[in-house]
C-alpha cells in the first residue's frame, strides 16, 4: 500500500490525467445536457418572438371613408411606424374635410338669420318680463308678412270677387246684345254668353294669378293667433316663444324651397307650384 502512495506521490501529474480521462465523459454528458438545453430554451424562445413578428406582419385592418358611395378598405400589413405615421395623415385629412363639412352645414342652415327679438332669448331682462311677450308676437306678425311678401305669395281671388266680377261681364253681355233678362236670351245667345263668362272667369284667374309666384296666405300658414301670446317671459311663456321662433325659421326654409321651384315661371298657371293649403310645424 506504502509503495502504490509512493507512486501515486511520484507521478502525480500522471494520476490526475488518468482521472480527468476517466471523469471525463460524465462531466461532458452532464455538461452537454445543460447546454443543450439552454440552446434548445433560447431556440424556441426566437421562434415565440418570429412567430409575434409574422403576426404583426399579418395584421388585418379595415378603413372606412366616412363619405357615401366609398367602400372600406380591408388590408393584411406590418403595422410599423411608417404605418403608424401614414396612418395619422390620413385621419388628420379626414378630420380636416369633416371640420369643414361641418362649418359649411352650419352656414347652409344658418343663412345669416337672426333672433326676432334678440333681448328675450335666452334670458330677459327681469324688468322685461310683461312687456316681450307683447313684442315678440309684434315681430312674429311682421316677420310672416314679410316672409309673405318675400316669397311673392299672395291670395287667389275669392268667391265673393269672382262672383262680382262676372256678374259686371254678363251685365255688359246683355247690354251689348240689347237684352235686360237672361231669360230673353235665345238658345244661340245663352250658348254664347255661358262661353264668354267661361273666358272672363279664366281671365281673371289668370290675371290674378300674373303677379303672384304661389298663393299663400298667413292663414294658410298657422300664424299663431293675436291672443296666443303670454303673459310673461318667463316658465312656460319662455318655451313657447322659443317655439314660435324655431317654427318660423322651419316654415321660412320651407315657402322659400317653394317659392325657388317657381322662380323660372312667370306664372302659377306655369308654375309647379300653385298653392299652398295648409302648413304645419
Amino acid at each position: 500500500m506504502n509503495a502504490v502512495l509512493h507512486w501515486i506521490k511520484a507521478n502525480v501529474y500522471t494520476v490526475i490525467a488518468v482521472a480527468i480521462m476517466i471523469a471525463a465523459p460524465a462531466g461532458m454528458w452532464v455538461v452537454s445536457g445543460n447546454m443543450n438545453k439552454a440552446v434548445q430554451d433560447e431556440v424556441e424562445q426566437r421562434a415565440r418572438k418570429i412567430t409575434e413578428l409574422a403576426r404583426f406582419e399579418k395584421t388585418s385592418i379595415s378603413f372606412h371613408y366616412p363619405v357615401p358611395g366609398n367602400e372600406p378598405v380591408s388590408a393584411s400589413i406590418a403595422v410599423n411606424r411608417r404605418f403608424l405615421d401614414r396612418y395619422q395623415e390620413v385621419v388628420d385629412v379626414v378630420r380636416e374635410d369633416m371640420e369643414r363639412v361641418r362649418e359649411e352645414v352650419f352656414r347652409i342652415n344658418h343663412k345669416d338669420r337672426e333672433i326676432l327679438v334678440p333681448e328675450l332669448f335666452p334670458v330677459p331682462p327681469p324688468r322685461r318680463v310683461e312687456t316681450l311677450p307683447q313684442k315678440m308676437y309684434r315681430a312674429l306678425q311682421g316677420a310672416y308678412e314679410q316672409l309673405i311678401a318675400d316669397i311673392g305669395a299672395g291670395d287667389p281671388p275669392t268667391t265673393e270677387e269672382m262672383i262680382e266680377n262676372i256678374s259686371a261681364a254678363q251685365e255688359r253681355y246683355l247690354a251689348q246684345i240689347l237684352k235686360r233678362e237672361t231669360a230673353e236670351l235665345t238658345e244661340e245667345e245663352h250658348a254664347g254668353l255661358t262661353e264668354h263668362l267661361t273666358k272672363t272667369r279664366l281671365s281673371y284667374y289668370a290675371d290674378a294669378a300674373k303677379g303672384l309666384n304661389l298663393y299663400a296666405s298667413l292663414e294658410d300658414i298657422n300664424v299663431p293667433a293675436e291672443d296666443d301670446y303670454p303673459d310673461r317671459a318667463e316658465g312656460d311663456g319662455m318655451s313657447r316663444m322659443f317655439d314660435w321662433q324655431w317654427r318660423f325659421w322651419i316654415k321660412q326654409d320651407i315657402l322659400s324651397a317653394l317659392a325657388m321651384c317657381n322662380e323660372p315661371y312667370n306664372s302659377i298657371v306655369d308654375a309647379p307650384v300653385k298653392r299652398v293649403v295648409s302648413l304645419f310645424v
